[in-house]
């Protein structure tokens, strides 16, 4: 009997698994957005949902928005050098950004105040047994929000 539980665990976190969007070379990475709950495939449980599709379709902003954004202060006191950090996080997102070129559909602004979003970062992993997140999002709505690097 115990081993037949432990099989259909086993089946159940495969089936689980082609749900979860995996990237990388060891496809250890795991991308997450917003834990906004809603019907799940195959009746599972909201907490294995990844995505946000409760609308039918996954939101997008309109083309030409510009987002604004600032760091959040408490999470860049952790380091020892706030502003090399977040001098390097700066030069990460313009990478990123720069990789979608023509295509690219929105603006991102860095403000001190009236921002869409912050960027966190949290010293400690977020990781599970289908893998690690490397950082957590959010869909469009009006609301303030978070863009956490873990």
């Amino acid at each position: 009997m115990k081993n037949m539980f432990a099989l259909r665990e086993t089946k159940a976190a495969e089936s689980a698994f082609k749900y979860i969007h995996r990237f990388g070379k060891s496809e250890k990475h795991i991308c997450r957005t917003d834990g906004i709950g809603h019907a799940t495939p195959d009746g599972r449980d909201l907490t294995e949902l990844r995505i946000d599709t409760h609308l039918g379709f996954v939101p997008l902003w309109a083309k030409g928005v510009t987002l604004r954004w600032r760091f959040q202060a408490t999470s860049m006191a952790v380091f020892q050098d706030p502003d090399a950090a977040k001098k390097g996080i700066r030069s990460l997102l313009g990478a990123a950004l720069m990789g979608w070129g023509d295509a690219q559909p929105v603006t991102f602004s860095e403000q001190r105040d009236n921002v869409d979003f912050e960027i966190v970062v949290r010293a400690n992993a977020d990781c599970d047994a289908s893998g690690c997140v490397l950082a957590s999002s959010f869909f469009p709505d009006n609301g303030r929000h978070e863009f956490v690097i873990y």
